[in-house]
């Protein structure tokens, strides 16, 4: 686990730089994507004896647009989706006399981190997970499975919530939100090279003029290049940013919990009773990644990039494409600190 060391503000120092470079690694990979294909750099000089050479301009001008592009196309993006998950996800208000002591931790742990209250709910899951979702730091909400909220005692409830909390301080909906809309075309993109590359090797084979074979396994072999650039390089390594990235904020969110706490022992008292559940609560994408743990299995309705991870399982990255940290790593990292603040106390 990144975080290391016993110093949780140290960590949280480190994690954010951590995060802006992942952050800005997605953004440069999309910028860079864009500038490769688009055709607006392009020059086309011809000599006297109608010799033309198509050579690639890269003005500053033109590299400035393009970074423009990228970057509204993710602010704008991430806006318009984050404003619409905060209603929840199948949830029902914890207005319930049996939730008053998730309503008042949730206002507690509120005031120690020093956002406004976010609102409470509770989705009926016997699974032991919980997630929080905001458009930045005003509006946000806390969900917890019926499941867990049975389970756990205040303490431990309170080291869930201030993890819930961190990510609405941090923003880290509308990070991960960010990371979709990053890799989301980038792997359109490779999806419609393969297609494309897939239909001109059927042209190849049909019975046609050889003029137009011969031209049309030139373009097999430019199509082919251009899926192989997408499927095995540009999609991986989009991939191992967003699931990097992903779980940076975790950690982060670990490191903030204790802050605001300052009991870094009912987190992982937590985190050990959650380890030991089965954690396959039917919850929304985004809240897939900031559940506070990672749950088994894929969604029932994947979006594009759980699709494409699911077709293209890679044995070879591993733990480098979850979303979460191993639980165990974050356990014994709150059991060190939770040694080094009663040591020192």
């Amino acid at each position: 686990m990144s975080v290391g060391g016993r110093d949780f503000f140290a960590a949280q120092r480190r994690l954010r730089w951590q995060s802006a470079a992942l952050m800005a690694g997605l953004f440069l990979l999309l910028w860079v994507i864009v500038n490769w294909l688009s055709g607006i750099h392009t020059t086309k000089t011809c000599t006297t004896e109608n010799v033309c050479e198509t050579t690639y301009d890269r003005s500053i001008a033109g590299l400035v647009v393009t970074a423009m592009v990228v970057a509204a196309y993710l602010v704008v993006g991430s806006l318009l989706t984050s404003h619409h998950l905060v209603a929840g996800h199948g949830a029902r208000p914890a207005d319930e006399s049996d939730a008053a002591v998730f309503r008042n931790v949730v206002g507690e742990i509120a005031i120690a981190s020093g956002v406004p209250v976010p609102r409470a709910f509770i989705v009926d899951d016997p699974s032991l997970n919980a997630y929080a979702i905001s458009d930045g730091r005003r509006h946000g909400a806390v969900i917890i499975t019926s499941g867990l909220l049975a389970a756990l005692d205040r303490r431990e409830l309170s080291g869930v919530v201030a993890h819930e909390l961190a990510h609405i301080r941090n923003r880290d909906s509308r990070v991960m939100v960010v990371t979709v809309y990053a890799v989301a075309p980038i792997i359109i993109a490779a999806i419609i090279a393969g297609v494309i590359n897939t239909w001109l090797i059927t042209q190849c084979r049909s019975p046609r003029p050889k003029t137009i074979r011969g031209l049309a396994a030139l373009f097999v072999i430019l199509a082919a290049t251009l899926a192989a650039v997408f499927r095995f390089i540009a999609v991986p390594a989009a991939l191992l940013l967003r699931a990097a990235l992903s779980r940076h904020r975790e950690e982060l969110a670990d490191a903030s919990a204790v802050q605001y706490t300052r009991d870094p022992g009912g987190l992982r008292a937590a985190l050990e009773k959650i380890a030991a559940a089965d954690n396959t609560p039917d919850l929304p994408l985004l809240a897939r990644a900031l559940c506070i743990k990672e749950p088994h299995g894929p969604p029932s309705t994947p979006g594009i990039v759980e699709q494409w991870m699911q077709r293209h399982p890679s044995t070879v990255l591993g733990r480098w494409v979850t979303t979460h940290p191993p639980i165990e790593e974050r356990i014994a990292w709150l059991r060190s600190l939770e040694g080094a603040l009663g040591a020192g106390s």
